[in-house]
């Protein structure tokens, strides 16, 4: 189906300056309030505080690539609070506050806070603070040295009411930024060009909620929500990428500003040979994007003059989908079931783009010419979505065996220009699976599944034409604390030379065992992890000088072993685990081990001291120039009150 319509643009004043408007005084009194609860809390001791405190100092030594320790693990070092545990509790012993907290001080890549109130028998009342710092300093990339440092913040309040007879009434907020810098690589005049982006992201949502209690076998749920999201990032030059043609400016004052309403529903039913439930969803995010970009190069050093790339446009774009999905059992007898589900997914995607791109040169004498491109278009996108499964099964107490069907429909409609006619492309999917399970009272356990699916119509040429699928797990709980388990899983999916010689085959398998005191005060723990994965797309690669071109294969074959264990000598306790990753696949084989020991006293009824040693090391086979050996150290003090 085509659609052609228009909307009119929005202002600068949006929702997304709405969002930022309302996200600060929700970002404010949600830090307030959690800092009002950690202050006060100890002024209330007579109520009866109790909780604990672990904290202390990390050190780190390091050498190789700092970069790429930090994208993996982004440790660092200075204070370190482990955990921070408030609860105050009223004269009758019922509970009044709870406080937690973990991870600030610099040395950790998460910090977390969560408070919570409990100021009337019906109200319940949570406020929430997380942050996680991540990096990406590769070094080793295809096409240029990338960095990426940022930073997202979250801004959690919820309430509770249950003061209703059958109602539950739940009201949430949640604020969310995203702040850092990168470096990203982009192609202009044929060359690869740093371009530094100050990111400037956030979002901001609330939803009111209502739910059933005390219905018995019926449950049943509403939620709207409804967000505001805004995005301004800002570019300068990274460098300027060429000797020859430098790049000496990059500006943008893009904003995307996006409204999204979302609608939930819920419901369920249980009775002795029957249960159904089913859940409904409707959104229709709307999307405005304004401001213009630009990019200038100074041709032979400024030399012959100046070039420049203006992209002067405005884009908007509505998205409507529709997702609904369905379970029922019966129990046809006490030990016969059937089971039966269905899904539905339809996305509707509307989009505009109005204005114009510019090639600006300019001589050096000042004289400026521009070549300018009018844009005019509107594109869509549908997607629809729509599948069934059966199963039938055979469940005894102790041995299990099903069996069953699925089938499954993708309708997909697609332009990118206003102008030429829609593409249209559809894609069936059958298959069949069986499975069998066995639980013996001895406390041995093994279940086993086989799935086979084909395809008919391809939307994307990467997609598959057949797939296979097998997985098994087998369970044991020995007496005297022993366990093992053993799982497996092997996959295989292919589709034609005709769309993409596609064939990829993966397989993974494992062994744990472990034994454990039943004082839980030893036990020690061991596992392998065998994973390969292939694929092969038969894409031309480029040739090397001289050479043959070869094929695109991406190969992994990596072993994971893992061990752990404790022990508790009266006032010490010692802990330790690790782990040893080696890929042998062709693709980028390397080696990566991490290692974590500590030991604890007590020092008193009180006071526990803990010291701690991690070491990380990452050794690629075919570059040196990512490879790192880091070791952090810390000294913790716990104190219970």
């Amino acid at each position: 189906m085509r659609r052609e319509r228009r909307r009119p643009q929005r202002g600068a004043d949006g929702q997304a300056g709405r969002s930022r408007r309302l996200g600060a005084p929700l970002r404010w009194l949600a830090t307030a309030a959690l800092t009002t609860g950690l202050v006060l809390a100890p002024e209330m001791a007579a109520e009866g505080l109790t909780g604990s405190i672990t904290a202390g100092y990390v050190w780190r030594s390091d050498s190789g690539s700092l970069g790429s320790f930090k994208t993996q693990h982004y440790l660092g070092e200075g204070v370190s609070l482990e955990d921070l545990s408030l609860k105050l509790a009223a004269k009758d012993g019922s509970e009044l506050l709870s406080a937690e907290a973990w991870g600030f001080g610099g040395s950790e890549p998460y910090q977390k806070a969560h408070l919570r109130f409990l100021p009337a028998p019906c109200w319940r009342i949570d406020l929430g603070y997380d942050r996680r710092d991540s990096a990406f300093e590769i070094q080793e990339s295809d096409l240029s040295a990338r960095t990426d440092t940022w930073s997202i913040s979250r801004w959690k309040a919820g309430a509770v009411y249950e003061g209703l007879e059958k109602l539950r009434l739940s009201l949430r907020a949640r604020y969310l930024e995203r702040t850092g810098n990168a470096i990203q690589p982009f192609l202009g005049l044929n060359q690869i060009y740093p371009l530094a982006v100050a990111f400037d992201r956030n979002q901001l949502e609330g939803a009111v909620r209502l739910e059933t209690k005390g219905l018995g076998s019926f449950h049943g749920s509403i939620e709207q929500a409804l967000a505001w999201a805004s995005r301004k990032d800002r570019w300068s030059p990274g460098g300027p990428g060429s000797l020859v043609n430098p790049l000496t400016g990059a500006t943008s004052t893009r904003e995307d500003k996006q409204v999204i309403p979302t609608t939930r529903a819920m419901a369920s039913y249980t009775s002795t040979r029957f249960e159904v439930t089913g859940s409904l969803l409707f959104s229709r995010p709307d999307l405005d994007t304004t401001g213009d970009g630009s990019k200038v190069f100074d041709l032979s050093g400024g030399q012959i003059g100046r070039i420049e790339n203006l992209d002067q446009t405005a884009g908007s774009a509505t998205m409507d989908t529709w997702a609904a999905n369905l379970r029922m059992g019966f129990a046809i007898t006490q030990n016969l079931k059937l089971r039966l589900f269905g899904n539905l997914n339809d996305s509707r995607t509307d989009s505009t783009l109005l204005g114009q791109r510019l090639l600006r040169l300019t001589s050096p004498t000042g004289h400026v010419n521009d070549i300018v491109l009018p844009i005019d278009e509107a594109g869509m996108f549908d997607t629809k979505d729509q599948g069934g499964r059966i199963e039938i099964a055979w469940e005894a107490r102790t041995f299990a065996i099903w069996a069953g069907g699925f089938a499954a429909q993708r309708d997909v409609s697609w332009k990118t220009t206003q102008a030429e006619p829609a593409h249209d492309a559809e894609r069936d999917t059958r298959g069949t699976v069986a499975g069998a399970s066995l639980n013996l009272p001895s406390g041995f356990r093994l279940s086993a599944e086989y799935e086979h699916g084909a395809f008919d119509g391809f939307v994307f040429r990467t997609e598959p034409e057949t797939v296979d699928r097998l997985t098994g797990r087998l369970q044991l709980t020995l007496s005297g604390g022993f366990s093992a388990s053993v799982h497996g899983r092997w996959e295989e999916g292919s589709n034609p030379p005709a769309e993409a010689a596609l064939d990829r085959q993966s397989k993974s398998g494992g062994l744990t065992a472990g034994w454990e005191h039943p004082s839980a005060l030893h036990g020690i723990s061991a596992g392998v992890n065998i994973s390969n994965f292939h694929s092969e797309t038969g894409i031309l690669l480029p040739a090397p000088s001289g050479g043959i071109p070869g094929t695109s294969i991406y190969d992994l074959s990596a072993v994971t072993f893992t061990a752990a264990g404790h022990v508790t000598l009266g006032l010490v306790r010692i802990a330790a685990d690790g782990s040893r990753v080696e890929d042998d696949g062709d693709t980028w084989p390397l080696t990566s081990w991490t290692v974590n020991g500590r030991v604890s006293v007590r020092a008193s009824a009180k006071t526990e001291l803990s010291a701690f040693v991690q070491h990380y090391s990452y050794d690629e086979s075919r570059a040196d120039r990512d490879d790192y050996e880091v070791s952090r150290y810390g000294l913790l003090v716990r104190w219970d009150f």
